[in-house]
């Protein structure tokens, strides 16, 4: 779960102009901060930070002085554009963090739905999420509709409970879960999706929204 200190940063909220983004495609992280992010999953905390898009070479690399390692269950991350943290793959006092977006992690996403947040991307063992604002729940004439996200999230609960009470070594569980997540993520109008980690570890390709 990602926290952020309460919000001088939404004093830059501009729902009037929050349409005016443009997708970019095939873009990917830069090696050092790929090989970097990947490591920190390999732990028993959170880390987080910011990226800076590179749009010629259509790169991401972490922010120089973002860098924030957390808890078990938490870090804070300052605010920005591009924003990142990963889900450790190691157990804690037997417990385990579930690799999803949590809960908490969406509702800061759907409460920076009208700032001047770009993307969020959460790295877990199998691979990352990233969640971009969505343009049915931005703007003010939305407002209704982003409403309904946040109960859609509080309802998202129950399958967070379901999926911490199942047996996690039943093959396929774990996807069966990130499935159900992208679903109830869908119905309530956030814009999130999975990226699987490939053979060779190797940085994906995705899309990335940029001021037009």
């Amino acid at each position: 779960m990602v926290k952020r200190p309460p919000p001088a940063a939404h004093r830059e909220n501009d729902p009037t102009s929050s349409q005016h983004r443009c997708m970019y495609h095939n873009v990917t992280f830069e090696k050092k901060t790929w090989d970097k992010i990947q490591k920190s999953v390999d732990s028993t905390r959170e880390f987080g930070g910011n990226l800076i898009f590179d749009k010629t070479k259509k790169l991401l690399r972490i922010k120089p002085y973002s860098e924030v390692y957390g808890a078990f269950d938490n870090v804070v991350i300052p605010h920005a554009g591009y924003e990142f943290h990963t889900h450790p793959a190691h157990c804690k006092k037997g417990i385990c963090a579930l690799g999803i977006p949590s809960t908490a992690d969406i509702i800061i996403h759907l409460e920076d739905a009208n700032s001047k947040t770009l993307s969020h991307m959460v790295f877990e063992k199998a691979g990352m999420w990233i969640m971009i604002p969505s343009v049915r729940l931005r703007g003010k004439s939305n407002k209704k509709h982003l409403d309904d996200a946040f109960k859609q999230v509080q309802d998202m609960r129950k399958l967070v409970y379901a999926g911490t009470n199942i047996d996690r070594k039943r093959k396929g569980k774990d996807d069966e879960l990130r499935y159900e997540w992208l679903d109830a993520a869908r119905k309530a109008g956030i814009h999130m999706r999975f990226i699987p980690k490939n053979v060779n570890n190797e940085a994906p390709l995705f899309s990335v929204p940029v001021k037009c």
